[in-house]
């Protein structure tokens, strides 16, 4: 009742504040305050306006505040605020400035645009302009979506609509829309969260606890057992396990520890030194155990002394030049020197035999 009687009591207060010309006109319309204007023209019906230079055709529809309107095009909407304007069924308009040129839309704040299909909604504020630069808006082009933003003429937030295709067929009822922080266009939000960055702005994600030395901040994905930590003392772990065995982390792109992978044809870089239990070499273009065919040609010693005696090193060793400016290849270079070990297992056998021989002829002499 209290409620009831604290309404009535409101309407007549704002009669007498107003000077209201109470006015009923065709079509049971109410018309509150000074210079409110409502066509009859046989299509607006049910209608109210209240306040002051309010424009309204629309059918039951309502408008509270000053120099707001809503066209003829438009039924069952609101607007609430100054300088309003709506063209289209079932929109609201709470604010200033805020102009709705779609069905179901709404817009809240002020210089506020919603021109999608159907369904847009906008919060916020564009740029309130001069004589000299226009009124710019805080626009939303898209139906079915909703856009934040304040100050600007472009959205710091952005929600799509799902894709579900009720009641046409496709009953997606568990699917959802997308996220967008930034200016990121509707139709190019490529993730569940899509964010992009202001020009000469950072893209970036801070995870920052409030008790730093007592609290982690962490990453999951897919489970409890993926993801990135970072823990209190500033370590940071990449997580991937498999029950209680660690599993596979498989990190693609070039990577650089302590130093920038500038690299185009190396994936890692590491400025430091490796430990490790193992390493294992894969995709070995040659290994050289054909220097044990029998139709091999084998440098002979000779050859080889001039050769040693000419260039300072071994045949097809990269030399001590090469090897500090540019480094070396390990699998290449552990071929080579197994390659080197198996020419020098046969000099070593050719030596055997040349021994064997002269032993040979030594006993031969002294049994004559």
């Amino acid at each position: 009742m209290k409620t009831i009687k604290t309404i009535i009591l409101t309407i007549i207060v704002l009669v007498f504040n107003f000077s209201v010309k109470a006015q009923v006109v065709t079509g049971s319309n109410l018309n509150i305050g000074e210079n409110n204007t409502l066509l009859q023209t046989g299509t607006t019906f049910h209608s109210n306006a209240i306040g002051k230079n309010n424009y309204l055709e629309g059918a039951h529809s309502l408008t509270v505040g000053e120099n707001d309107t809503i066209l003829n095009v438009s039924q069952a909407s609101v607007a609430l605020g100054y300088g309003n304007k709506i063209q289209g069924n079932g929109a609201m308009a709470l604010g200033n400035f805020v102009k709705i040129h779609s069905m179901r839309g709404v817009g809240i704040g002020y210089f506020v645009k919603i021109a999608g299909s159907m369904g847009g909604m906008a919060i916020g504020s564009g740029l309130l302009g001069s004589s000299f630069q226009p009124d710019l808006f805080l626009e939303n082009n898209y139906g079915e979506s909703l856009i934040i933003g304040f100050h600007s003429t472009k959205p710091t937030f952005t929600v799509t609509p799902s894709p579900n295709d009720y009641p046409n067929g496709n009953l997606l009822f568990d699917r959802t829309g997308k996220i967008a922080i930034g200016d990121v266009p509707m139709p190019d939000i490529a993730a569940k969260l899509h964010i992009r960055s202001d020009m000469e702005e950072d893209a970036g994600i801070i995870l920052e606890p409030k008790d730093p030395e007592n609290s982690n901040t962490f990453i999951r994905m897919r489970d409890e057992g993926h993801g990135i930590e970072v823990d209190n003392n500033g370590q940071m772990t990449l997580q991937s396990m498999n029950g209680e065995e660690l599993g596979s982390l498989i990190l693609q792109g070039r990577i650089g520890i302590n130093i920038a992978n500038e690299s185009d044809n190396y994936v890692l870089a590491v400025n430091g030194g490796i430990l490790t239990d193992e390493v294992f070499i894969k995709n070995v273009e040659e290994w050289f155990d054909n220097v044990f065919a029998k139709d091999y040609n084998l440098m002979s010693l000779g050859e080889l002394q001039q050769y040693i005696k000419r260039y300072g090193h071994l045949p097809e060793m990269p030399t001590e030049t090469v090897v500090l400016e540019q480094g070396y290849n390990m699998a290449e270079v552990q071929g080579l020197l197994l390659k080197k070990i198996e020419e020098l297992t046969l000099y070593t056998l050719q030596q055997q035999e040349e021994i064997n021989m002269l032993k040979q002829m030594l006993e031969d002499l002294k049994g004559k």
